[in-house]
């Protein structure tokens, strides 16, 4: 009798848990869902972005558009580009690549002409003797 009398207690102790537990996750999620529906709403931002957008074209804009200088295939394949390459022993060069020509022949090109080749010491940026960088690119 004593041990059924314990098993009883023992189911009623689990049964007040549950029980205690079921009420909590309930609590918890209604009060979750509370806070969430007071949480939401439309930003600022979205706001903004969601004003409907002007139907009407500017002429001018297109206008300014079409004004613009077009550029043909050809006066494009004409223009050089400059690259900077540096040699081995660290000095910078500035090197043309050649355009072509129509006939897809490489155009004769002129080296561009050599110009002060920057070093450390001398950039924007050089530290100076005590070890600080400087901001008017003479170094000290």
């Amino acid at each position: 009798m004593k041990s059924r009398l314990s098993s009883l207690q023992h189911s009623q102790t689990l049964l007040r848990i549950f029980v205690f537990s079921f009420f909590t996750v309930i609590v918890w999620i209604g009060f979750t869902l509370f806070q969430s529906q007071q949480q939401t709403g439309i930003s600022p931002e979205l706001q903004q972005m969601a004003v409907p957008l002007n139907p009407n074209i500017d002429t001018q804009v297109i206008n300014r558009i079409q004004q613009k200088h077009f550029y043909t295939d050809d006066e494009l394949s004409n223009f050089p580009v400059f690259r900077v390459v540096v040699d081995q022993g660290g000095v910078e060069h500035i090197v043309t690549t050649p355009a072509t020509a129509d006939n897809g022949q490489v155009a004769q090109t002129t080296p561009a002409a050599p110009t002060a080749t920057p070093s450390a010491s001398t950039g924007p940026f050089s530290a100076t003797a005590s070890g600080t960088a400087t901001g008017s690119g003479v170094s000290k």
